[in-house]
C-alpha cells in the first residue's frame, strides 16, 4: 500500500513535470499571444460595394506584421489577427458589430466603421468601453471630437471642405459657387458647410445652396435653380450613387460647370469614372503620388491583388500599421497600453502621408488633389495644413 502510494505520487510528479514542459514550450514558440483586432467594414447592404478596398488593404497590413512570425513583444512573438465583422448599411448594425468585438471577441482596438453616420455611434460605444479605436476615412470631426480613446489617419470633414474652397478660389479662379448636397448626411452637410464658409471667407461669393434627402433620385429641380445663379463652379460633397446621376442629369439639361467633390467623389468603377470626366476633387491617397511609401504600397499592393490600391485601401493600410506601430513602441497588447501609446504618439509616416497627432486625435496632414481625365484619376497636386 505505501510502495503503491509512493508510486503514484511519482506518476503525478512526473505528470506535472510534463505539464510544466509544454506550457513553457508554449510560451515561448511563436504565435504564443496574439494582438487582436477588429475590423468594421459594410460587406451587405447598399454600402457593401465601399468595403472590399479596406479589406484588402487590411489584410495586407496585417501579413506585412506577421511576415517574419508576428510582433515581438517583450521577448515573445505575438500575431496580429484580423477579426471581420460586417457593418452593414445601417448605424444600428455597425453597432452591433462593435458590440460583438468588444464582449465576444476580446479584441484590443477597432478599426472602422467607414462612415461617418456609423462611426459616430461605434465611437461612443469605444469611450464608454475604454477599447482604443482608429477611423481609417470616417471625417466628420464629431468623430473623434472629446473623444478620449478615439483617433484617425484620414483628414477631417472641415480640413477638405476648406482646401477645395481655397483650390476653387485660387487655382480654379472660381469666384461664384454652388452646392448640391444631401441635408440629411453628416458627412455631406459637413463638408459642405466648411467649403460655403471657406469660399465666403477668401473673397468668393456662394450663389446657390440646394438640399435633396438621403435617397433621392431625380435632382432637376434642383440642378435648374443652380444653372440660373450662373456659378463657376459646382461642389458635390456626396457619395458615388448619389453623385453619379447628379453629373448625368446635369449633362442631360445642357449645364455646363467646373465640378468639385470631396474624397467621397472617388470610386473605382469605369462607368461612374467615365461620368466625372473632368471633376477635380481630394483624396487621401493616389497610385500616381511620388512619396516613397506610397511607391512600396503600389508594388506590394499590385503584387498581391493584381490591380492599383484606392484610397480606402490606403488608409485601411495605415490605420493597421499605425498600431503595429504602437504596439512596437509600447511593448503592449492590452488595450490600455494601446491607449497609452496612441495618445503619446507624435507623428507616424504612412502612405498616405505623414501624420502629427501632437495634441489631437486628428492628425495634421496634406491631402491630395485629383482630376479625373478619360477615365484615370490624374495627381494635381498636394494640399497642406
Amino acid at each position: 500500500m505505501q510502495w503503491s502510494s509512493r508510486r503514484s505520487a511519482r506518476r503525478a510528479a512526473a505528470a506535472v513535470l510534463l505539464l510544466l514542459i509544454v506550457v513553457v514550450g508554449c510560451d515561448s514558440a511563436a504565435g504564443a499571444r496574439e494582438l487582436r483586432i477588429g475590423f468594421i467594414v459594410p460587406m451587405s447592404g447598399a454600402l457593401a460595394p465601399y468595403g472590399g478596398s479596406h479589406l484588402e488593404g487590411a489584410r495586407l497590413a496585417v501579413a506585412k506584421a506577421n511576415r517574419s512570425g508576428g510582433l515581438r513583444v517583450k521577448g515573445r512573438k505575438c500575431l496580429v489577427v484580423l477579426v471581420e465583422k460586417d457593418g452593414g448599411s445601417s448605424p444600428e448594425q455597425a453597432l452591433a458589430a462593435a458590440q460583438e468585438l468588444v464582449s465576444r471577441e476580446q479584441v484590443s482596438a477597432i478599426v472602422g466603421p467607414i462612415f461617418s453616420s456609423q462611426a459616430i455611434p461605434v465611437a461612443r460605444l469605444a469611450d464608454k468601453t475604454g477599447i482604443p479605436m482608429i477611423d481609417q476615412i470616417a471625417t466628420n470631426p464629431a468623430v473623434t471630437r472629446g473623444s478620449p480613446c478615439v483617433f484617425r489617419v484620414s483628414c477631417t470633414d472641415d480640413f477638405q471642405g476648406e482646401a477645395m474652397a481655397r483650390f476653387a478660389f485660387e487655382r480654379l479662379n472660381a469666384r461664384r459657387a454652388a452646392i448640391l448636397f444631401d441635408v440629411a448626411s453628416a458627412y455631406n452637410s459637413g463638408v459642405a458647410d466648411v467649403f460655403s464658409r471657406h469660399f465666403v471667407s477668401v473673397g468668393g461669393r456662394v450663389v446657390a445652396a440646394e438640399t435633396y434627402t438621403t435617397g433621392a433620385a431625380d435632382f432637376r429641380v434642383q440642378l435648374r435653380r443652380i444653372a440660373a445663379a450662373r456659378p463657376d463652379v459646382l461642389f458635390l460633397p456626396n457619395y458615388p450613387n448619389e453623385i453619379q446621376p447628379q453629373v448625368a442629369q446635369m449633362r442631360e439639361l445642357g449645364i455646363a460647370l467646373a465640378l468639385l467633390g470631396s474624397d467621397a467623389m472617388s470610386f473605382d468603377d469605369p462607368g461612374y469614372m467615365k461620368t466625372i470626366d473632368g471633376a477635380w476633387y481630394s483624396v487621401h491617397f493616389t497610385p500616381q503620388d511620388p512619396n516613397r511609401e506610397a511607391v512600396e504600397f503600389l508594388e506590394a499592393y499590385r503584387s498581391r491583388y493584381a490591380k492599383d490600391p484606392d484610397q480606402g485601401a490606403a488608409l485601411s493600410y495605415d490605420a493597421l500599421g499605425l498600431l503595429v506601430d504602437v504596439v512596437n513602441r509600447g511593448q503592449s497588447v492590452d488595450a490600455a497600453g494601446i491607449l497609452a501609446g496612441l495618445r503619446g504618439l507624435g507623428t507616424f509616416e504612412g502612405v498616405t502621408g505623414e501624420m502629427v497627432f501632437r495634441g489631437s486625435h486628428d492628425p495634421r496632414k496634406g491631402i491630395v488633389v485629383v482630376r479625373m481625365v478619360d477615365g484615370n484619376p490624374r495627381f494635381e497636386g498636394r494640399i497642406g495644413q
